[in-house]
């Protein structure tokens, strides 16, 4: 396992996936569109919502984006997140469409324009944005938590709990928009929530959103819990799983478990396989040098090529006249000494009064 160097300061990580979907999803956003016919709601909720956590926040923004399914992953489950019916969508090219696999087919063109257009602005306007082939934006997040000092991931995806950290070193935490709440350690600790637990009893329910199989039929969020501390107790006590009623009832009554006869159907293999595909910590054994350092570079780079000229004709050409590139290139600027580690480390140490100065 590859020990990540410390390279960044305070970064505020984007999840820009999951901030483009949630944007095409609201039908205010989907329905916004130009004189000449093109949608750009998700360009300008993106935007927005940037420029709103980066005035949240003192810290420099650098945003994600899936880059394509990890072949680690494929080589575990080769159908991950390959839902048969949105493969059918795109293989199916004469045959006869429903309205809904039209409008999905509608909402996967848009997604895929929009965010070559967003990545393009943000470009534009120095704010790194990440998208690397064969890197899903999970992993990105997390690789770069583990590269900063300080960082805020922003996302509500669940499974983003395992980046959540600190010691004297760095920390990372994150902030669930929908939920405006912020997941630290403390917070976890207060709602009693463990992400190695949160994690193991997904891998029990599956995700049909990944087109992750259950590893249990018939059990599901309020009775994985219960069957994770009968594969644990199993497991500590160096015995079998039970595979029989009787069998099941006799060890749950000496571990004090609630029976649920649907444990039975536990399938270990299943549930390994899934781990595998949840577990964001195994992505350690992908990084390499090479790799560490073009991301880095990837970082560096973005911020120091801006082209306000084409932002501002993007900006025309969607007639988005209420975005002010000006306010987003001067917050970027004032933010990007959080990015440094050196000057980050000069902030910390001046007093809020003084910091609030700057803004």
């Amino acid at each position: 396992m590859m020990k990540l160097n410390i390279e960044f300061g305070r970064t505020l990580l984007i999840d820009g996936s999951y901030v483009l979907h949630r944007m095409l999803s609201q039908p205010n956003q989907w329905d916004l569109q130009t004189t000449a016919g093109k949608r750009t709601g998700g360009i300008f909720g993106c935007l927005k919502s940037i420029f709103k956590e980066m005035q949240r926040y003192n810290y420099f923004p650098i945003v994600v984006f899936d880059g394509g399914l990890s072949p680690r992953r494929l080589n575990v489950y080769s159908n991950y997140k390959r839902n048969e019916e949105k493969q059918l969508l795109l293989e199916c090219k004469e045959c006869e469409k429903t309205e809904q696999q039209i409008l999905d087919e509608a909402f996967m063109r848009e997604y895929r324009t929009q965010r070559k257009d967003i990545i393009t602005m943000l470009h534009g306007l120095g704010i790194p944005c990440i998208r690397l082939e064969g890197w899903e934006g999970d992993d990105l997040l997390y690789i770069l938590s583990k590269m900063s000092r300080d960082s805020i991931i922003i996302s509500d995806d669940k499974d983003l709990i395992q980046a959540v950290y600190e010691d004297e070193n760095r920390k990372c935490r994150i902030w669930r928009t929908m939920h405006e709440e912020m997941w630290d350690i403390n917070t976890l600790k207060s709602k009693e929530m463990d992400a190695w637990k949160y994690i193991n009893c997904k891998a029990i329910i599956g995700d049909p959103s990944d087109n992750i199989p259950s590893a249990c039929y018939g059990v599901g969020e309020k009775t994985a819990s219960g069957l994770l501390q009968l594969i644990e107790s199993c497991n500590k006590s160096n015995i079998s799983f039970p595979h029989t009623e009787e069998d099941l009832d006799c060890k749950c009554k000496n571990f004090n478990i609630p029976k649920r006869k649907a444990y039975i159907n536990f399938d270990k293999a299943q549930f390994v396989v899934n781990m595998e595909l949840m577990n964001l910590k195994l992505v350690d054994n992908d990084i390499t040098d090479d790799f560490v350092n073009k991301l880095y570079d990837e970082v560096i780079m973005e911020y120091s090529t801006n082209d306000l000229y084409l932002v501002d004709q993007k900006i025309k050409e969607f007639e988005m006249y209420s975005v002010n590139i000006n306010e987003i290139l001067k917050r970027v600027s004032k933010l990007h000494d959080y990015l440094k580690i050196e000057d980050e480390l000069k902030v910390k140490n001046s007093s809020e009064e003084s910091i609030n100065k700057l803004f």
